[in-house]
């Protein structure tokens, strides 16, 4: 040994072998031997006695090397490879590694050089099924490893090692055998709409495999926490998955304990499905559906509406298990689903169809109420309605339900019982047949029977102002009275009829209350138990006449010093037709009377105001429309409009007055009664020579009301302080102007072929009369038109100068030589005849002239003309010069002319045709001329509106047609445009169609012959505005003219077809969840109440007095003005960066009133407060203190502001860091021998939660690193158990209290509780660091869920499950539906519907009765929670307001239905009162009573029964208190008298009354 360490080995390890020749053979076997070594053995014999026997010759053995150790083999991509260890000591020239499948031949051993400086493989290949596998792999390595790659997958492999060493001998081999890793299954498929469960499909991979692992879980889960299963198929469905999950599966082939790499495949689960739907509320416009909750993860619901028309899709937050779907039509049906989505994933859906409850009828009235019939109509519902409903109660009658001509619904009702009260129920009902629309209901009062109508109604007119009336009435009639109503009808139409009621014992009155003159409308009606019957057939009668009234606004004008125009009005009670008025102008200095009597007819330039005779025709005989023929009798009740009549004035000229004089005119009116009242008035001429007399400062002055063709001398002074200088005059003619008609035209016939035609001239001619013209007609038909013209014959004004007859001389106002210049002589006329008006040649005489004096010549006067009552003596001229001829004002003068006219016609002609020349007559020598006039003018033309856009027109034909008229031609104009137009008619009518509506036209009619068209002036205009209409055009120009966040205004303009005058504009605005109506009567509004930064639809239409036309503005889109925000940001939340920066981040405000421009951030703590702006929703905030505690609010700032709403405040602790720096005041202090106390102080910035390590060593000893580990840190987890229910206690109906404790596994400090409430209206999270809540503004008797859940800074734990219950509250809607279905005199029977938010158990219902009469409020409550109620104790014929409310055990909550009314029935009247008696005289006394305290009715009348010398006696009174007669025989009787009253029934009062004397 090279040690030279002697081991000696003992016979214990020393074997003996078999003998040989005597010898037995030893074989030691020495271990413990180091490899690599040469050993000297030496043997010795040593006996018992311990005698060592001689030294053998030293044996020297070489170990071999040593075999490699620690031999593994390590799988590594699909290779082996081979390690093992060697001693260090000990280096080997190289290993031999041979690895051979243990089902194939041992392989041959190779050898490999050790000159060789790399590896070598040597591969020994088979051929497998296909594929080249590998039987024998040798290599030769110089390292401690060998890799052996393409082996067979799953194959057991048998490897080989040993050592080699030149000149040494090799090792032994070390062995080891092992598989191959299996290969990874293949085709690894998924099934597909996995929910809870999932098929997976493999294919088995090449190589042997004895199973497969999978391997399963969420891949939100530590895959320490997945499943693991051993499959032996090729398949497995894996189940009881989460819905909506994320899950994570991995698959390995497994051969023994090898196990192939693994297969890696990631998938989702669907959200679970929705099972059903539930339809928890519906309306008119939305329905509430519901499901369950599922287990499983999902992001939201996803709610769909769909019918023929409509899609709409609503997105509801998981937390909630209800969804409201509004905007959803009336009575129309829906497909609604519901399912959960995730991501683009969504759930098997659920459905549900529904129909939403139609719309409430609006517009219901009552109409045509009868004894045994209504209707009922209201407008047609908006939606879906497949018909309607109308329900009775009491139920009777038969109701047929159609549309009516209007476009609204009727609904007759039909059998229904008289004297009846019904409530008729309206409702609309779906397609569906299921829903039914709210109730709309009205009372209504069927009549009594009532009586028929009297019969054989007539009338006799009694005195001026009376009409005494009788009629019939059948013979069972039960008749307390009568109705007479009465109206004038002419000539002063009344609107209303007046009511009269008379209680008569026989069917006749003579009633006194009329006017004169007047047209009457009287009808009678019987009364019967307080019902009034139907009225009789129309009586029209006309009073007697009387002596009108006083004639108004009587006015005198003095004109001239002789002449004064008196103007009046009508009377205003003309009390029948006005023949004439008598006028008297009295001048009491003289005793002179002057009586002028004018007719009426003549001077009236309208129709006279009275009634036709046509009275007693309508009364008799009033026909239907169908009735009326042409020959029917005329029913116009007035002659005239009367307002045509007096607002007409009539004027009378009075002439031949003394100047200066003061004059009393009195004018009266007259019918056929006589003279009515006198109205009086004075008046005063001008001084004489002075008509006008005037003042003015100017250089010019203007007179008006002057004559015509008359001669004025103007003086012009001036004046200056008072004093009046000299004038300067001038003579002035006015011109000449048309003349008045002639006067006292006569025809007489001469013979059977001549006329003698004469006239006076014109009592005013206003200038020279030049020509006469004369018309000879038959039968309108015109045969002759002669113009007269006269020829005038001037002399030098030199030779003879005549002072105009009307200028007198004056030498002290003007002279001689300012007189006209020019006098004419009489003219002599020369007569035309026009050929186109005479069928042969006629011939004319010149007219004769008379000269002669005219005296005592009685001139009628014309409608307002000079009335000249004894016209002076003068000289008669035939015609006056322009120049010289001045009509007098203190005169009339007048030419009396005649014209014979002598014709030759033809056999052919009339015989009064023919004749001769008059012989004193001078023949003219003008023959006919031939030139044919065209016609004149036509006459009245008028027109009648028809319709908005077409209007009769007619007239009267030519009075000189001058020929056949072969068609009429209509020019107009349309005024607004300038617009010509053109009709032609053959008729003297014309319906003249599409005109624009109320548009102003100006018509001329012209007619016209062969020769030409008549012609036309101004004059022949008439002006047409067609009617009114609905607008055609909607209006313009809808803008904006200034906006607020809650107003803004509007302008506009008008129609540009209006077609009317607006009555007013209807303004509609609206967006999805609000719209409104305003009207205006202006092109200008303010819309008010608008919400902030929204957007609104607005339109305009235009309504005249017949609608709006469906003329709507083009909608204007409308913003409303920006305002601070209306709400906070929300959803405030932090997330840490790092020790000293977060990131904030939130959401922006829901309603943000206008757009946001910034944020501001308010944050702070003890210590701290910091403002910060950030412009986006999320601020990172740095340089924060390491692990402290700040809080945060976010406000949002539009441009307006940041207004009053802040976000709750956010709680921020920051991370935790190293601390800042060391700890302080590190103490040691010995405590035992063993042990001491060592104690110090945090460091000044712990940035956290400090722990501490404490190191202990020898002094004087270096410490051992190495030994010296890492601190303990606690790694901080979410919670793993719930916290712990203390105790909940309800506080009130509307909050809970919850006290609870922490979680026994909190895994950290406990940051927040998160409380999430689950109700009816959602879910609702609240945080806090308490461990105790109050839940507030909770429903009342409500089930809520809560969960709270604990938190720490790694996130929330399981959550604490509670049921919740709130307690009862008052209720928060009243009871509906209230209706009565029946009452009498005392009591009432109720039903209605129970409230819809009762907040409790409802018990009973409570009814409050109000009065109507006393109002007195009184409360009654009923017995249980039945929903009818029959209430008694009422007052007889009173009338009661009632409303229910019902009661939950807290109380009723002043929630009381909609009130209805009703009356009692009448009954029993009580006693009346204080009756007393007093002796009148000796036969008569006075009874006098008060009246009922309670009626129960209405009193009709009051029975007295007396009774006195044993007999009895009956009266009647109507008032309380009657006078009676009695037939007593001696005064001082004791008379015994009973009083009842008769209502209904009858109840008496006794009373002893001794008869006074």
């Amino acid at each position: 040994m090279s040690s030279r360490q002697e081991r000696i080995v003992g016979m214990n390890n020393i074997s003996k072998l078999s003998e040989t020749s005597g010898l037995q053979s030893c074989t030691a076997v020495i271990g413990g031997l180091e490899s690599y070594r040469k050993y000297r053995v030496e043997v010795f014999t040593i006996t018992q006695h311990g005698i060592e026997s001689c030294g053998q010759t030293p044996l020297t053995v070489q170990t071999e090397m040593r075999a490699p150790g620690g031999l593994v083999v390590m799988s590594t991509a699909g290779n082996l490879t081979v390690c093992w260890t060697s001693p260090h000591d000990d280096p080997p020239d190289g290993y031999h590694v041979t690895s051979q499948p243990l089902i194939y031949a041992t392989p041959t051993s190779l050898w490999i050089n050790q000159t060789n400086p790399a590896n070598v493989t040597v591969r020994m290949m088979i051929r497998v099924f296909g594929h080249i596998i590998p039987v024998l792999q040798v290599q030769k390595v110089f390292s401690q490893s060998a890799t052996f790659s393409s082996l067979a997958p799953g194959r057991l492999y048998h490897f080989a090692v040993r050592t080699e060493k030149d000149s040494f001998t090799d090792s032994s081999p070390v062995t080891i055998n092992i598989t191959a890793v299996p290969e990874v299954p293949q085709e690894v498929a998924l099934s597909e709409e996995v929910v809870t469960s999932v098929f997976v499909n493999w294919r088995q991979p090449l190589g042997q495999v004895e199973g497969y692992k999978l391997v399963f879980g969420l891949q939100s889960m530590d895959r320490k926490s997945w499943i693991e299963v051993l499959v032996q198929g090729t398949s497995y469905e894996i189940k009881d998955l989460i819905p909506g999950s994320d899950y994570g599966i991995s698959i390995q082939s497994v051969l023994g304990s090898d196990t192939s790499q693994a297969f890696h495949r990631e998938f989702s689960t669907r959200p679970a499905g929705v099972c059903a739907l539930r339809l928890n509320n519906m309306n008119s416009s939305s329905v509430t559906v519901s499901w369950d909750s599922a287990f499983g993860d999902f992001d939201f619901h996803r709610v769909t509406v769909t019918n023929n028309s409509v899609t709409n899709t609503h997105t509801i937050p998981k937390e909630e298990q209800a969804a409201v779907v509004t905007g959803l039509v009336d009575g129309c049906s829906y497909n609604v689903s519901a399912e959960r989505v995730r991501g683009v994933t969504a759930g098997s859906a659920a459905f549900l169809a529904v129909t939403t409850v139609p719309a409430r009828v609006q517009g219901v009235r009552v109409m045509n109420v009868s004894p045994h019939a209504f209707s009922l109509r209201w407008e047609e519902a908006a939606g879906c309605v497949d018909h309607y409903q109308v329900n009775l109660q009491p139920d009777q009658g038969n109701v047929t339900v159609h549309p009516a001509l209007d476009g609204y619904i009727q609904a007759d009702v039909v059998n229904v019982s008289p004297g009846t009260q019904y409530t008729a129920t309206v409702t609309a009902v779906s397609s569906s047949s299921s829903n039914i629309s709210p109730g709309v209901s009205r009372m209504i009062n069927t009549n009594l029977s009532v009586p028929g109508p009297p019969l054989d109604l007539e009338g006799t007119p009694v005195g001026s102002n009376g009409i005494l009336l009788s009629w019939t009435m059948p013979p069972d009639a039960d008749i307390d009275g009568y109705v007479i109503r009465y109206k004038e009808v002419c000539p002063y139409p009344d609107p209303a009829f007046t009511r009269v009621t008379k209680y008569l014992d026989i069917p006749e009155i003579l009633i006194t209350d009329f006017t004169s003159g007047s047209t009457y409308h009287i009808q009678v009606a019987a009364l019967s138990q307080g019902e009034i019957g139907a009225f009789s057939r129309s009586l029209y009668i006309k009073t007697a006449e009387s002596p009108p009234g006083l004639v108004t606004n009587l006015t005198a004008v003095a004109l001239n010093r002789s002449f004064v125009m008196l103007t009046w009005f009508l009377p205003r009670h003309i009390n029948g037709l006005i023949t004439k008025f008598a006028v008297k102008a009295k001048n009491y200095q003289a005793g002179q009377v002057r009586i002028l009597e004018v007719n009426a007819e003549e001077i009236m330039s309208v129709a006279l105001p009275h009634c036709n005779d046509a009275a007693d025709i309508l009364s008799r005989a009033t026909l239907s429309p169908l009735e009326i023929t042409a020959s029917s009798p005329p029913i116009t009740l007035s002659a005239v409009p009367p307002a045509a009549s007096w607002s007409v004035p009539i004027s009378v000229g009075v002439d031949q007055l003394q100047p200066f004089t003061s004059y009393l005119f009195e004018v009266s009116a007259f019918t056929s009664d006589g003279e009515g009242q006198v109205a009086s008035t004075m008046a005063r001429t001008a001084e004489s020579g002075y008509i006008y007399e005037n003042s003015t400062s100017e250089t010019r002055f203007s007179f008006t009301g002057l004559n015509p063709y008359t001669r004025y001398t103007v003086a012009v002074r001036a004046k200056a302080v008072g004093e009046v200088g000299p004038s300067a005059d001038m003579d002035v003619i006015t011109p000449a102007e048309a003349p008045s008609a002639v006067q006292d035209l006569v025809a007489v016939a001469e013979d059977s072929v001549s006329v003698l035609v004469s006239w006076k001239s014109p009592a005013e001619p206003n200038g020279m009369i030049t020509q006469y013209r004369l018309q000879v007609l038959v039968d309108e038909i015109l045969l002759q038109d002669i113009t007269l013209t006269a020829e005038v014959n001037t002399t030098d004004s030199n030779e003879d100068e005549t002072p105009p007859p009307g200028v007198h001389e004056n030498s002290g106002r003007r002279k001689r030589d300012a007189e006209l210049d020019l006098v004419t002589s009489p003219p002599t006329f020369t007569a035309t005849i026009s050929d186109r008006t005479l069928p042969t040649s006629v011939t004319a005489s010149n007219p004769t002239h008379s000269t002669n004096q005219i005296t005592n010549t009685d001139a009628q006067p014309a409608a307002d003309s000079t009335v000249t009552e004894k016209p002076s003596t003068s000289h008669t001229s035939a015609s006056h010069s322009n120049s010289t001829d001045i009509q007098s004002t203190d005169s009339t003068v007048f030419e009396t002319s005649a014209l014979s006219l002598t014709s030759v016609p033809p056999a052919t002609l009339p015989p009064w045709l023919m004749g001769k020349t008059h012989a004193g007559d001078v023949s003219s020598g003008t023959s006919a001329s031939a030139l044919t006039p065209v016609p004149s003018s036509v006459l009245d033309v008028s027109y009648q509106n028809i319709s908005s856009t077409s209007i009769l027109v007619s007239w009267v034909p030519p009075l000189n047609p001058n020929g056949r008229i072969t068609h009429y031609t209509v020019y107009g104009l349309k005024l607004h445009t300038n617009e010509a137009l053109t009709w032609a008619t053959n008729a003297t009518d014309i319906l003249i169609t599409d005109l624009d509506k109320y548009t102003g036209y100006k018509l001329r009619v012209a007619a016209s012959t062969a020769v030409g068209e008549s012609s036309l002036s101004e004059e022949d205009d008439i002006f047409v505005l067609t009617l009114e209409d609905e607008p055609e055009s909607p209006p313009e120009n809808l803008t904006v003219d200034g906006t607020t966040p809650s107003t803004t205004t509007l302008t506009w303009s008008a129609p540009d077809k209006a077609n009317g005058v607006i009555q007013y504009y209807e303004v509609m605005y609206e967006n999805e969840s609000y719209s409104a109506v305003m009207n205006t009567s202006s092109n200008r509004i303010a819309l008010i109440n608008l919400k902030p930064f929204s957007y609104y639809n607005v339109s305009v239409r235009a309504y005249t007095r017949y609608g709006h036309g469906n003329q709507t503005s083009d909608t204007l889109y409308l913003l409303s003005g920006e305002d601070v925000p209306g709400s906070p940001p929300y959803g405030v939340t932090f997330e840490s960066v790092s020790p000293s920066e977060v990131n904030v981040t939130w959401q922006p405000p829901l309603v943000p009133n206008g757009v946001i421009t910034h944020y501001s951030l308010e944050l702070w703590n003890s210590s701290h407060y910091l403002n910060l702006t950030s412009p986006t929703n999320y601020i990172h905030i740095t340089h924060l203190r390491k692990y402290a505690h700040y809080r945060v609010m976010v406000q949002a700032h539009t441009r307006v502001g940041p207004g009053n709403y802040s976000s709750e405040p956010l709680n921020i602790t920051t991370l935790e860091d190293v601390p800042s720096d060391s700890v302080r005041n590190l103490t040691a202090q010995n405590f035992t021998s063993t042990a001491i106390i060592v104690s110090w102080d945090p460091p000044l910035q712990p940035n956290g939660r400090p722990y501490y390590l404490l190191t202990l060593q020898e002094a004087g000893v270096p410490p051992n690193v190495s030994n010296q580990g890492t601190p303990c840190q606690q790694d901080h987890q979410v919670p793993s158990s719930a916290p712990l229910l203390v105790s909940t206690r309800n506080v009130s109906s509307s909050s809970i209290a919850v006290v609870w404790q922490r979680p026994l596994e909190a895994n950290g400090e406990i940051t927040e509780y998160i409380l999430t409430l689950f109700g009816p209206g959602g879910s609702n999270i609240t945080h806090t660091n308490n461990t105790s809540l109050i839940l507030t503004n909770l429903l009342p008797y409500t089930a809520y869920n809560l969960s709270i859940t604990a938190a720490t800074r790694k996130g929330s734990g399981p959550y604490l499950m509670l049921q919740l219950h709130t307690d009862e509250g008052g209720p928060m809607s009243p009871p509906r539906n209230l209706i009565i279905y029946n009452h009498t005199a005392v009591s009432v029977w109720l039903s209605w519907e129970p409230p819809l938010e009762p907040n409790g158990v409802v018990i009973q219902y409570g009814f409050r009765i109000r009065d109507l009469i006393t109002h007195t409020v009184t409360h009654r409550n009923s017995s249980g929670p039945l929903t009818t109620e029959y209430l008694s104790g009422f007052r007889p014929h009173s009338s009661y307001e009632i409303s229910v409310y019902s009661f939950t055990r807290v109380g009723h909550g002043n929630q009381f239905s909609s009130p209805v009314t009703f009356t009692t029935n009448e009954s029993v009247s009580d006693a009346v009162g204080n009756l007393s008696c007093s002796g009148v005289s000796w036969d008569s006394v006075q009874l006098s009573w008060e009246l009922p305290a309670n009626p129960n009715g209405q009193i009709i009348f009051y029975e007295i029964l007396s009774e006195g010398d044993m007999q009895s006696y009956t009266h009647q009174a109507y008032t309380p208190e009657y006078v009676g007669v009695w037939a007593l025989t001696r005064p001082g009787v004791c008379a015994h008298c009973c009083c009842s009253e008769l209502c209904r029934t009858r109840r008496q009062h006794e009373l002893y009354c001794f008869h006074s004397l």
